[in-house]
């Protein structure tokens, strides 16, 4: 019976210890879920901050790109809504004219102006900057890269077919007048040297198959100043030009062996000069288109020499000629025809 009785009590202590760790159980699982769904709502919490703050960061940042994008678009031109066509283009100006993207400027559609030239390229407050192609109204192509509205190194092609490419000197490409590249015409002329906006412009040179044909000054495109004109007879001219023609003071050597030197207009002997011809006669006087005209010295071989006035290249009116051992005699002609003494 003693027995019994304990083996009972055993089992109630045991059921009750069974009872207090599923209690314990039970509260520390209640605990832990507590504690979980705590730091679930925290987690939660966080994540709402932090969305909330990305999308207001993702307003600012699109804020600030409508922004840039309006203070980088510009105020004078209106969208083209048509693509823009490159022309075809020589393949000196393909090989040697890059694109070239900046990263700090806006890429935009093309634009078009108000007097018809079309650009498509970079922007950068309202003004063209960094890479882009514009084709003016008149056909006239340009591509490469602008700085603050100008165009600045790249090439330009011409309606004509001739066409430019910007030089590079030292690393450093230069603006305006200092600029130098090549211009390539389409007769097969080339120039070398310094331009304004792909026209030749200071400094520079003309060639043909290889060989130099002018050296000297250009204005505008056009030769202006001192330059050397080399022909393919083998005549040469050295001295003044302006707006491309041969005027001013300069020397004339022809392949014939004719020399003149004194003023020229329009490429032909006009004001003073002096004329040596091919059979040693030497002109010192007045020109007019090309022509002997008023007074003047004409010196023969023999040295003697008529001294009087001159009409279309002809001895015209009174003289006298001096002959080799000083005797003076006085004459007159017409039309090159003496008709004193008779």
């Amino acid at each position: 019976m003693g027995i019994c009785a304990l083996e009972t009590k055993s089992d109630v202590n045991y059921q009750l210890e069974i009872q207090e760790i599923n209690y314990q159980s039970t509260s520390n699982g209640k605990v832990h879920e507590v504690q979980n769904q705590l730091t679930l709502d925290e987690n939660q919490a966080a994540l709402k901050i932090q969305n909330s703050f990305r999308v207001k960061q993702a307003k600012q940042e699109a804020e600030e790109k409508r922004n840039e994008l309006l203070l980088d678009s510009p105020k004078d031109w209106v969208e083209y809504n048509q693509k823009f066509i490159t022309p075809e283009l020589p393949k000196q100006f393909k090989e040697q004219v890059k694109k070239s993207l900046t990263k700090e400027d806006r890429l935009l559609n093309p634009m078009q102006a108000s007097d018809g030239s079309i650009y498509s390229g970079q922007w950068s407050r309202g003004m063209q900057n960094g890479y882009g192609q514009m084709m003016k109204s008149d056909r006239t192509y340009f591509e490469g890269t602008w700085a603050q509205g100008q165009f600045l190194m790249g090439g330009i092609l011409f309606s004509n077919g001739d066409f430019f490419v910007s030089k590079q000197i030292d690393f450093q490409y230069q603006i305006g007048t200092a600029t130098n590249g090549e211009k390539v015409f389409k007769n097969g002329i080339t120039y070398d040297g310094e331009v304004q906006y792909g026209i030749p412009h200071g400094k520079g040179q003309e060639k043909h198959e290889n060989e130099i044909i002018y050296v000297g000054n250009y204005l505008d495109g056009k030769k202006h100043g001192q330059g050397s004109l080399h022909y393919q007879d083998g005549s040469s001219y050295e001295g003044e030009h302006q707006h491309g023609l041969v005027t001013g003071k300069g020397t004339f050597r022809y392949s014939d062996g004719t020399y003149y030197s004194g003023q020229l207009l329009n490429g032909v002997m006009h004001g003073k000069g002096i004329l040596i011809e091919t059979d040693g006669t030497i002109y010192e006087g007045g020109f007019e288109d090309g022509k002997k005209e008023g007074r003047g010295i004409l010196k023969f071989p023999d040295n003697s020499q008529f001294e009087g006035q001159f009409r279309m290249g002809k001895r015209h009116g009174k003289g006298k000629i001096i002959k080799k051992g000083g005797y003076v005699q006085d004459y007159e002609f017409k039309n090159g025809e003496q008709i004193y003494p008779k």
